[in-house]
């Protein structure tokens, strides 16, 4: 009967030490709060830029209390937004190196003045169609740089005609694949139609262009 105390009691000691441990353990776990978690900017980024996530921003722990609360209120914090929602975005202003985004900073696609946003002062969007071959089969994306090449038509003085292609345009930017202002996977798409970011002056060649003859895209 003595052994079978020792034993119960044994048993219950073990399951004592269990549960202080267990508790122990849970004690010294420490709460993460990621509340003060704010996105912020890696590097100074231009007005017009399209945002890239993994390139742009990181999230960083601020203190509470280092800018006023109405301004804090603002930021983006991690585990109530959804950094994915910045997909396609572009920046709606300057915004510098280390400084906390605040969502009206930025402007995604469907929202209105989109476009506007995208250009640079004094830039003008342009759209023109191509085709498999003069659209680059697909691997042209938004943010590319393109020359511009004209082949038409030209008659020599003996009457005869020939083709030739002429670049007429340099180094202009794609803001749109067909409606789509965003591609983050790079997968090739055949589009319809491109639109670029031009000066005034070369929207005017552009559309000329269009008259006398076949535009390619040549991606730089």
């Amino acid at each position: 009967m003595r052994f079978v105390i020792l034993i119960v009691v044994a048993l219950a000691m073990a399951g004592g030490v269990v549960f202080y441990m267990q508790n122990k353990g849970h004690k010294n776990v420490a709460t993460i709060d990621d509340s003060n978690y704010t996105l912020i900017a890696v590097k100074d980024i231009l007005p017009g830029s399209f945002i890239k996530t993994g390139e742009h921003f990181i999230w960083q722990d601020i203190p509470e209390g280092k800018y006023p609360k109405e301004v804090s209120a603002k930021f983006l914090r991690k585990g109530s937004f959804d950094i994915s929602e910045l997909d396609g975005a572009v920046a709606r202003r300057f915004i510098a190196g280390n400084e906390p985004l605040d969502r009206d900073f930025v402007v995604t696609p469907g929202e209105g003045g989109f476009m506007s946003a995208v250009l640079y002062p004094g830039m003008r969007a342009i759209s023109i169609g191509v085709t498999l071959v003069s659209g680059n089969a697909g691997f042209i994306f938004p943010g590319d740089k393109v020359d511009l090449l004209l082949t038409h038509q030209v008659s020599s003085v003996d009457g005869d005609r020939s083709y030739v292609t002429e670049t007429f345009v340099q180094d202009v930017r794609v803001l749109a694949i067909d409606q789509n202002v965003n591609n983050p996977d790079k997968k090739a798409q055949i589009a319809k139609t491109v639109t670029l970011e031009v000066s005034p002056k070369q929207a005017e060649e552009v559309l000329v262009a269009e008259e006398l003859g076949k535009i390619s895209l040549i991606l730089r």
